[in-house]
Order: structure tokens, then C-alpha cells, then sequence
């Protein structure tokens, strides 16, 4: 499920850069204004601590905002008060969730604000959407909307470093962005799985009701994943973010997905990549 939260700024909106962190902080104010516990639990409770939360957020899109002293190195530069990005007009985020206590929760707790706080600024809440699901088939391309990316992460055993990676200028002895995306999804649909096996019984059908049926149930082997690279209209582009004075890089690109209907709606309910609490991996589907 994705779920579209449409904004206004009463006065323009002034941003650094790295503000994500700050988009995920205010909207969990949000939820947390609505069950403190609940928002609790999400952020840092024992089964969603320092785990993948099957929460996607996507950056802020708005086709009125300004942005000024752009360029190699921006993010660097934040202290530069000519480095900034200016929110004007319509502006939105989506929210994207498998878990239907999590989406209650979201459309809930924004159907009852009128602001959001996106760290000193503050935007109005229009309105809460839930958007259609795509029909889901076994091809399906996906694209990150707007200005938002996805990120492939790895962190090398034995030296504990992190490495990101990207479908061109690879990294050598670490594994393909679309090794990496594969590993991951299948990831979060364990996690699923975990969580509300019920879901998944009734997205894979044949039977598979038991939490150890499904589980032998899913493979990286069923999914094929290709990165284009070289579309005219939708340029292949990296990014460098910094995410609590923390460097974060990032791609955009679109992304072919083969594999069972199940795939299909992680990708569109959990993202692509990691960090997706934080404002990436949120992608929509496109037709090339």
C-alpha cells in the first residue's frame, strides 16, 4: 500500500539539502501524537530496532521549489547560506507499507493535523490519499518519483565497513546493485513473514499457510533484476547525501523486476534498496 500526503507551505519553506532525517523525525511526531506506544514501538521496539521496519518514505516532491547553489559538493556546504532548497507551492510525500496496522496508523494520525514540522519549518496538511495499487504481473519496471533515489549499501565482512555501491563504477569484491536488491527483498519478505504471515499467505496463495511453508517458499532464485542505465528520458544519476553529518550516496535509475506477483508488491509496498525509512527507495511504476 502507498499512501500520498499532500502539503502547503503557508510561507516558503526553507531546507538544507540532508534533510531527510528530519522529514522521518516529523512524521514520526505524527504518528506519535496519535499512540504514543505505537510510534514507540515502531521507532525502537524489539522487533523493530536496528531492523528493517517495512516502512518506506519518500523524499518531499514539489514541481514549485527553488533550489539554490545546487551542485557537486551541495551537501558539504550546508553551512553556506546560499545552499538551500525553497518549497513553495503543492508539495508531497508518500508513505509506503505492507503492514495494514502501520497504514491505518499513518492515514489516521494525518487525517487528524493540520501541520507537519520538517525540523524549524512547518508545511499544512491538505490532504491523506491512498493511492491505487498497479496491476501486478511477472515484468514489471519501476522508477524512483521525483528527485528521490535508492541505495545499495554492503558492508565488507572482517572489516566492518560500508560500502555503497552502483550499477556503474562497481565496486570490486563486493556484489551487484541488482545481487544486492535481490538479497534484500527477499529480506524484507521474511520480515513480512514475521510479522503478518497472513499477508503474505494471501499474496502467494497455493496453500502456504504456515510461517515455515513460506519461507521455504522464497528464493533469490525466482527474481531477475536489471538496471537501465542508458534511457534517454530517464537519466541514469548519483547522489551524495549527508544524513546526520553521515555521507550517504545514493542512484536513480529505472529498474526491471521479473519474479512472482509477490515480488511485485514488495517492491511497490517496501521500496527498492535500503534505508527506507529515511527517504529512499520509494518507486512507482513505469512504462519505457
Amino acid at each position: 500500500m502507498q499512501i500520498l500526503i499532500s502539503l502547503y507551505p503557508d510561507f516558503p519553506v526553507r531546507l538544507p539539502f540532508s534533510y531527510y532525517h528530519a522529514l522521518s523525525a516529523g512524521i514520526y511526531e505524527i504518528l506519535n501524537s496519535l499512540d504514543e506506544n505505537f510510534a514507540k514501538d515502531l521507532h525502537e521496539g524489539p522487533l523493530n530496532a536496528n531492523r528493517i521496519k517495512l516502512l518506506t518514505i519518500s523524499p518531499l516532491l514539489s514541481k514549485i521549489m527553488e533550489v539554490h547553489g545546487g551542485g557537486r559538493g551541495s551537501h558539504l556546504k550546508e553551512h553556506n547560506n546560499n545552499y538551500f532548497l525553497l518549497f513553495k507551492g503543492n508539495t508531497y510525500f508518500r508513505i509506503a507499507t505492507p503492514i495494514p496496522n502501520i497504514a491505518h496508523a499513518c492515514v489516521a494520525a494525518f487525517s487528524n493535523v493540520d501541520f507537519l514540522r520538517v525540523g524549524s519549518q512547518v508545511f499544512r496538511v491538505k490532504s491523506v490519499e491512498i493511492l491505487s495499487d498497479p496491476f501486478f504481473k511477472e515484468n514489471m519496471t519501476w522508477i524512483s518519483p521525483g528527485n528521490s533515489s535508492i541505495v545499495t549499501g554492503w558492508t565488507i565482512e572482517n572489516a566492518g565497513k560500508k560500502v555503497y555501491q552502483f550499477p556503474l563504477d562497481v565496486v570490486k569484491d563486493v556484489p551487484h546493485c541488482s545481487e544486492i536488491i535481490k538479497h534484500n527483498l527477499v529480506h524484507k519478505l521474511q520480515r513480512l513473514i514475521e510479522q503478518t504471515p497472513e499477508v503474505c499467505a494471501a499474496w502467494m496463495g497455493n496453500g502456504h499457510h504456515s510461517d515455515t511453508n513460506l519461507k521455504d517458499f522464497v528464493s533469490e532464485k525466482d527474481l531477475s533484476i536489471n538496471i537501465i542505465t542508458d534511457h534517454d528520458h530517464f537519466i541514469y544519476k548519483t547522489r551524495l547525501h549527508q544524513l546526520k553529518n553521515n555521507p550517504v550516496r545514493s542512484w536513480r535509475a529505472p529498474v526491471m523486476v521479473k519474479g512472482p506477483e509477490w515480488v511485485q508488491k514488495i517492491v511497490w509496498s517496501c521500496g527498492l534498496g535500503q534505508m527506507n525509512t529515511m527517504g529512499f527507495g520509494l518507486v512507482e511504476e513505469v512504462k519505457l
